[in-house]
């Protein structure tokens, strides 16, 4: 296992907390892109996930190039489960045309792992803004992205752009799961606050989506004291949502 649960009561000081880290053989990771008309141009680099990743945690994320024969190389890979993928842009077609590659890979002691990827069509999403609350700004121009909730990075997908009437459309997305950000101009970053929403698993073509803002803007005061009945001034309030899954980097707290 990588980390054991400790219970510490309030007030509890716990001593003698030995931890011991056996040493292990590393593996390697070994393979070659193809399809979309063999080997791709402008093939972005591959990356090399923990499948059991955790969000925000740096160090997750391995990238490997590939190189000029197709083939690439991941060496000194610790023994595990992995998701490795990689994008590349459809050679001949307009911008935004992304075909994508990915496998789940066991990584085993002393070994070499060959993974043949396979590059094929990104998928779409589409979908709309929704204001909650009075006088809606014009949102043309805005953009809405995609973020891996695995790695917290954007992968390459380029934003969608906003539309007159509210609409958005992003394409070349690869199969994970993603948060999508809309990107608020810095003057109605003041006044409108995207809603938090789970993450959601791209496995094809998604349409209908709704993302959602507002100028609701909560606010939360009150009084910190102690037991004795005095303001406890060196503290610190954290506000942050009930639901686990909405604990992401950047969320309002």
């Amino acid at each position: 296992p990588q980390a054991g649960v400790i219970g510490v009561a309030p007030a509890e000081h716990r001593v003698g907390m030995d931890m011991q880290i056996p040493l292990v053989r590393m593996g390697r990771v070994t393979g070659t892109i193809g399809g979309g008309d063999a080997a791709a141009p402008n093939v972005t680099p591959l990356m090399l996930v923990p499948a059991d990743a955790l969000i925000g945690v740096s160090g997750n994320l391995r990238t490997a190039r590939q190189h000029s024969d197709g083939r690439f190389d991941f060496p000194s890979v610790a023994p595990g489960e992995y998701i490795l993928s990689t994008r590349a842009n459809a050679p001949g077609q307009k911008t935004g045309s992304v075909l994508w590659a990915s496998a789940n890979v066991l990584v085993t002691a002393g070994a070499t792992t060959h993974v043949a990827l396979e590059l094929r069509p990104g998928h779409t999403i589409t979908g709309r803004l929704h204001f909650d609350g009075k006088n809606p700004p014009d949102a043309r121009g805005w953009n809405v992205r995609l973020v891996s909730s695995a790695t917290e990075v954007t992968l390459g997908v380029t934003p969608g752009e906003v539309q007159a009437d509210g609409t958005f459309s992003v394409t070349g997305v690869v199969p994970g799961r993603y948060r999508l950000e809309v990107r608020v101009p810095t003057g109605a970053a003041r006044e409108w606050l995207p809603v938090a929403a789970a993450p959601i698993d791209i496995a094809s073509d998604l349409s209908g989506v709704v993302l959602t803002l507002t100028d609701r803007i909560a606010q939360i005061s009150g009084t910190l004291t102690d037991a004795a009945g005095t303001p406890a001034t060196d503290y610190h309030i954290i506000v942050f949502p009930a639901d686990p899954v909405l604990w992401i980097p950047g969320s309002g707290r």
